[in-house]
């Protein structure tokens, strides 16, 4: 790309270029202060006064190569909760999510924490909240989903995004809308950003798919995938939901 053009941000935004001495250093190039950061400066985020200023969490880029055709492409995600900590619930979040959460059997979240402290309901009260929201994602055709399974602190999905060949620029959209939503409706805090890994092949598919099937059975949470109850799958031509003993004979054959 040749300088002056326009650049696109993940977002898909236009961004001007920045001219060749304005890295990370307030535009002064070589003339920074001789204490400067260097790790800093190349990121940009500190206006070339090295250690003085606080870090800075970059965004993650989910775009893909402009060369590669994404159309097609099923993606490895994962979601994290706020500060990678048990999920929790912020109830000032709506009025809704005190209703929903509330309209649960068994709901842990009646008299309020103190100041400043979010609920923290068991996995058995978020696990369905993410669950019903992935299944009405699916149905409403938002995306197409092979797995989706939620541990304690993060979940994880196998996902493709219907884009009509836009490429990876639909990902970031669609999975945002998903945080927001449950956020919205339901108090849900997550931590900024997603991960993602586009899957080269079948190979790479069935590697990703089995990792996680074993989540649970790694952190000791069950013996194996089938019986872990806050997971979903789907078949990936289909569309169609699988039977429990499916993940089993999936992750018996990997």
């Amino acid at each position: 790309m040749t300088m002056g053009t326009q650049m696109e941000s993940y977002d898909g935004r236009a961004v001007a270029p920045r001219p060749p001495n304005a890295v990370g250093n307030g535009g002064r190039g070589a003339t920074a202060l001789p204490g400067a950061c260097k790790a800093d400066d190349a990121a940009g985020v500190n206006g070339g006064r090295g250690a003085t200023a606080l870090p800075v969490r970059k965004r993650l880029n989910h775009r893909g190569p402009l060369s590669i055709d994404v159309s097609s492409a099923w993606y490895f995600i994962t979601i994290c909760a706020e500060g990678h900590n048990p999920w929790v619930i912020d109830p000032s979040k709506s009025a809704f999510a005190g209703r929903a959460v509330a309209s649960l059997p068994g709901h842990p979240l009646r008299g309020q924490p103190s100041a400043g402290k979010y609920p923290r309901p068991p996995l058995e009260i978020v696990a369905p909240l993410l669950l019903r929201e992935a299944r009405e994602n699916q149905l409403r055709a938002l995306w197409r989903l092979a797995l989706f399974l939620v541990m304690p602190d993060h979940l994880h999905l196998i996902v493709h995004v219907p884009n009509g060949g836009r490429g990876a620029t639909a990902l970031p959209r669609v999975i945002e809308n998903f945080k927001h939503l449950l956020s919205s409706r339901y108090g849900l805090r997550f931590q900024r950003d997603f991960f993602d890994t586009r899957l080269r092949d079948d190979a790479h598919f069935a590697e990703k798919y089995n990792y996680i099937l074993g989540n649970p059975v790694r952190k000791n949470l069950c013996a194996e995938p089938s019986e872990w109850p806050h997971s979903i799958a789907f078949s990936s031509e289909t569309g169609e939901e699988k039977a429990k003993q499916f993940m089993r004979q999936a992750y018996d054959e990997n």
